[in-house]
């Protein structure tokens, strides 16, 4: 089961405590599982989605609302039910781990999510079996309708089908591995996925494109550089900052950055007139949050 894929559904024992178990693609079960979700349990006649959602390892993002984004599977009650003829039913999930709290909405339409963070996910919505163009913005930006993206959701051919609207991959996929970007995935009962890609949506906003979603300090440019360099960093949300450079004998040499700063992206200007040709570092000290690298001076 590749990224972005999914299932038919399937039925499993009813009232009874399962363990569901994943393993990387190609191990031999029994053995040991990548993943172990212990105590799931289903009622008879019922309807559920398991979603697998999160991430493994390093190098990715932290969530800007705090939510913890280890790898984890949801079940959802009751999502996917049929809907009517020239009908479809859908419920929409926000897993995208780097993405702040969104609304949703349809365009010259209703709301259809406000102030959803990572992992909320809404009612069944019931719609005609049509095309629509989905905003998305900051929480609360549905009142103005300044939308930062927007995705085509042709629901025509899900006619009377239940669905799982799912926000799918990473806001800022250099911060997370070089991962997928931004997309919504639209999924059948059959198993069948259709991935709705995001389009920027012009907007003076201060909004999602605006805001970093994590904590970043950028290399210098140029790098290397005689004597001056630009040193950018990024915070998602107001903090004290210190910026300060030190020489590789980890004597500070200056302090560029030293008090409270909005959230945002921020530039500083270093000169080095001053100091001696070498290796430089400097560290961003923002909040809990401490990131190091290096830069070269050369004269």
């Amino acid at each position: 089961l590749a990224f972005r894929a999914a299932t038919p559904f399937v039925d499993v024992p009813a009232g009874v405590e399962l363990t569901i178990e994943i393993y990387p693609y190609g191990a031999d079960p029994p053995g040991d599982a990548a993943f172990t979700l212990e105590g799931a349990q289903f009622a008879a006649g019922e309807t559920y989605t398991v979603i697998a959602n999160g991430v493994l390892g390093e190098g990715f993002a932290a969530n800007p609302d705090g939510e913890a984004t280890d790898f984890n599977l949801y079940v959802i009650e009751g999502s996917t039910e049929s809907a009517d003829e020239g009908e479809v039913n859908f419920f929409i999930w926000h897993g995208s781990t780097d993405v702040p709290a969104v609304d949703i909405w349809v365009e010259n339409g209703p709301v259809l999510v406000a102030g959803a963070a990572y992992t909320d996910y809404t009612d069944v919505i019931t719609v005609d079996a049509a095309s629509y163009v989905l905003q998305v913005g900051l929480e609360g930006s549905s009142e103005s309708g300044e939308a930062l993206f927007q995705f085509m959701a042709d629901l025509s051919g899900a006619d009377g089908l239940g669905a799982a609207v799912l926000a799918s991959g990473f806001l800022t996929p250099e911060a997370n591995n070089d991962g997928h970007g931004l997309a919504l995935l639209v999924v059948l009962p059959d198993g069948n996925a259709l991935v709705l890609d995001a389009d920027n949506v012009p907007t003076s906003a201060n909004g999602l494109a605006d805001r970093p979603v994590t904590f970043r300090l950028e290399q210098n440019y140029p790098n290397p550089f005689n004597p001056t360099t630009q040193i950018e960093f990024s915070i998602p949300e107001s903090a004290q900052v210190t910026l300060e450079v030190f020489n590789i004998q980890g004597q500070r040499v200056a302090t560029l950055v030293d008090g409270s700063r909005e959230a945002g992206n921020h530039s500083v200007r270093f000169d080095g007139s001053s100091l001696s040709s070498g290796v430089y570092l400097y560290r961003l000290h923002a909040g809990d949050i401490v990131q190091v690298r290096k830069m070269m001076l050369v004269k």
